[in-house]
């Protein structure tokens, strides 16, 4: 692999690294509880808790930026380069050793799938779901409990938030399955339909007038897991 790829590739290592490192905050600061008391506040731990979220809050975009980096490298290489130590034709051996494609029994599709773009693809709609239902319900819940909507609209609010929760999480589980046995690579495709189109959905409320939209991870968690997922099975 030429040079300026490996460069490329060691970046975006760099680059998913320091995504993962940005939520150590977080988690330390939620060993404290979901919800502080008045004495944590007083002691200052509600301010950390606002800065590891807003630490948090850029994270779709640094992926966005890591998965069309990914997309490049494998366009150029042949291989995204998700370990830069690793050779390219080495992880593409990897990986059809791994799909069953030289197995004796493997009469699999004639096309290589990328599992690792699909594994990522599935991790990021698990781990967009955990936050959404736990993390982000919390906060939402709050700001809903303090209006005066009805306590039935309330509830109704409640239901249409995790309702999102839920499909993030079918569509992780969905994912991982087709990467485990690449056959059921078609159980995918309604997956990453919907979430494309949860995303064309942002996109579009959001030029409509709702701009504050373009800042929720939301829109981007959607992207990605629709853009990795479809270049690990196309």
């Amino acid at each position: 692999m030429p040079s300026r790829w490996a460069v490329l590739a060691w970046i975006n290592f760099a680059l998913a690294v320091a995504a993962v490192l940005k939520f150590f905050p977080i988690l330390v600061s939620l060993t404290h509880g979901l919800t502080l008391t008045s004495e944590q506040r007083a002691a200052g731990l509600a301010e950390d808790r606002v800065w590891a979220l807003d630490l948090i809050s850029d994270t779709p975009y640094l992926l966005m930026v890591w998965a069309l980096a990914a997309l490049w490298l494998r366009r150029q290489t042949g291989s995204a380069c998700l370990l830069p130590w690793r050779n390219p034709k080495d992880q593409r051996l990897s990986s059809r050793e791994s799909l069953g494609v030289n197995s004796p029994t493997g009469i699999c599709r004639e096309k290589l799938m990328e599992s690792q773009l699909v594994t990522l693809a599935a991790l990021i709609a698990f781990g967009g779901g955990i936050f959404h239902g736990v993390v982000g319900g919390r906060i939402y819940m709050g700001h809903v409990r303090a209006s005066d909507l009805m306590p039935l609209t309330q509830s109704l609010s409640l239901v249409s938030w995790h309702m999102f929760t839920i499909f993030l999480l079918v569509s992780g589980a969905t994912l991982v399955c087709v990467a485990m046995k690449p056959d059921l690579a078609l159980l995918s495709y309604p997956v990453l339909v919907g979430n494309a189109l949860g995303g064309a959905l942002f996109l579009l409320l959001g030029a409509m007038g709702h701009a504050r939209l373009f800042k929720l991870p939301g829109l981007y968690l959607m992207l990605l897991t629709a853009l990795l997922g479809w270049q690990g099975v196309s």
